[in-house]
């Protein structure tokens, strides 16, 4: 995967696979540690303890439709390279909470990506399963971005997709997460 937002993409599908109704993702950087932390947990099926210990390998997957699953063996390849870590823990029907870490600076670790498409992808892709909770931390300030609050100001009758939605979407992202990062400089 070529940047952290496919990453996030990827384990956010899982969670939604796992039967999750609530996902939380919360991303920081915290250029004092030096340290990039990325941080999803769920309230899905969860997983026993032995499928948590073969996750990582590539060749363990849940799906029927194929084999080898990459995701989080990709994942945990990006957080060794990058002198970070990947944990995960679990319990069955309770959840998952997968955590990895990166050095912020390391060349290895791959660009953000487009963080506004890949949270406009997930209100469209997963809202209607999944009330999901994004949290962007750079230093000491934040951005959270709830699709549950987000329908509650709509309302129940209002659809995501409605292009009237997706592009004051799309402008409330861009712009609070511009002004996050002009506020860290």
């Amino acid at each position: 995967m070529r940047d952290i937002c496919m990453h996030i993409l990827d384990l956010t599908q899982n969670s939604v696979d796992a039967a999750a109704h609530n996902v939380r993702i919360v991303l920081e950087e915290l250029s004092q540690d030096n340290l990039m932390r990325l941080t999803i947990e769920d309230d899905g099926c969860g997983m026993s303890a032995e499928m948590l210990r073969k996750l990582t390998s590539p060749f363990t997957t849940t799906r029927t439709t194929r084999k080898v699953g990459m995701g989080t063996s990709l994942m945990d390849m990006v957080c060794q390279q990058t002198n970070g870590k990947l944990v995960i823990t679990s319990e069955l029907k309770v959840g998952t909470k997968v955590v990895a870490t990166m050095q912020l600076d390391h060349l290895d670790r791959p660009p953000l990506g487009d963080l506004v498409g890949t949270l406009k992808l997930m209100v469209l892709t997963f809202s209607e399963k999944v009330d999901f909770c994004f949290t962007y931390i750079i230093d000491r300030k934040e951005f959270k971005f709830s699709t549950k609050e987000l329908r509650d100001i709509l309302g129940e009758d209002i659809s995501f997709a409605q292009p009237e939605v997706l592009e004051w979407l799309n402008n409330f992202l861009r712009a609070s997460i511009k002004e996050l990062k002009e506020d860290t400089l």
